[in-house]
């Protein structure tokens, strides 16, 4: 067995272990990346919104009554209501931090090798991130009024090819709307696929890009001006994985590289991002998004608030740091957004 330099004990006593001082290396974290908190809730990306919930103008419908006419015919006027409105109600995330004074005064100066105040926010923020990708990737049921409504409950799949994206399981309505009476258009387009290969995904993927893609022949204000088109897909490691394999094959000039289309995906020049979170569906979804259509809007305020420390009432030396945000999810155009999933064998 080799001698090393723990075996003399004069040394061992003597001489510490180079610290790193003032660095921390994390490996707390689960998944290997968090598009939620990392992308869609950045300042420049988030609506700011106020009042008791979302609330969204829906012009559903528009007036038939064009016509060519002649000379004489009388006029028709379109009086007809088009307007319906999209509610969401606000849901609160909170996680807290905290400290003990004397832990400040013991952790400074030459005794100081990492700053504890600064690794146990990371260490909530991580948390926070967390939450936010879980439930981000998931849909809520109808009597769950604390988590928000993510992807799934907004874009729903459908095994048949169209706008077929309904109702999310358990629910009457989506953002309040009902789809036959009041909202008929207000569906995502869906298809599912069975190989991953040009025919079965790759053809319908494209049709699916071409008739989601309205352009509205008036020129109005919408809520779309809010963020920009920012159009991204989403998929999990399988289907990743699948997809680079058909690039690979259309690739005449692979050179040396094994891995040539590793982090370079796209489908109708937008990037396809891997999305850890789903890994657990077995279904394979592709989440085609235009978030000039779906995004997230915090209530003014209480964007990752962090609040001024407060002491703890049990014990005078405890202080603690609570984050709030308030937010929710919404849709205001479901049609401008695909799902499909893998129904083969």
């Amino acid at each position: 067995m080799a001698f090393t330099a723990s075996d003399v004990p004069d040394l061992v006593k003597g001489t510490l272990y180079r610290l790193g001082r003032m660095k921390f290396q994390q490996i707390a974290q689960s998944l290997v990346r968090y598009e939620i908190f990392t992308k869609w809730f950045k300042e420049d990306k988030v609506v700011v919104g106020d009042g008791l919930g979302l609330q969204r103008n829906m012009m559903t419908r528009h007036a038939t009554t064009a016509r060519h006419v002649g000379w004489n015919d009388p006029d028709r006027v379109a009086m007809a209501s088009v307007l319906e409105q999209l509610k969401v109600e606000w849901v609160q995330l909170t996680d807290a931090w905290g400290f003990d004074y004397r832990e400040t005064l013991m952790n400074k100066g030459a005794s100081q090798i990492v700053d504890i105040i600064k690794a146990r926010r990371a260490s909530t923020m991580l948390s926070i991130a967390s939450e936010l990708e879980t439930k981000a990737w998931s849909a809520p049921s109808a009597s769950n009024t604390v988590d928000p409504k993510g992807i799934p409950h907004w874009l729903v799949k459908s095994a048949t090819t169209g706008f077929n994206g309904g109702y999310p399981s358990g629910y009457t309505t989506i953002g309040g709307l009902n789809l036959e009476t009041q909202a008929p258009t207000f569906k995502n387009y869906t298809f599912a696929y069975s190989a991953f290969n040009k025919t079965s995904l790759v053809k319908p993927w494209r049709t699916a890009m071409r008739v989601t893609d309205f352009v509205s022949p008036v020129s109005i204000d919408d809520y779309r001006g809010e963020v920009g088109r920012q159009f991204r897909h989403y998929v999990n490691e399988a289907t990743l994985s699948n997809i680079e394999d058909i690039g690979e094959a259309q690739n005449e000039n692979l050179g040396r590289d094994l891995s040539t289309m590793d982090g370079k995906m796209t489908f109708n020049s937008n990037p396809i991002i891997y999305v850890p979170q789903l890994d657990s569906d077995t279904q394979n979804p592709i989440y085609s998004i235009d978030h000039s259509t779906f995004y997230p809007i915090v209530l003014q305020g209480m964007f990752l608030l962090e609040h001024d420390a407060i002491r703890a009432p049990e014990n005078h030396n405890r202080y603690y740091i609570p984050v709030d945000l308030m937010y929710n999810y919404i849709c205001i155009d479901r049609r401008r957004n695909t799902v499909s999933y893998y129904n083969g064998s």
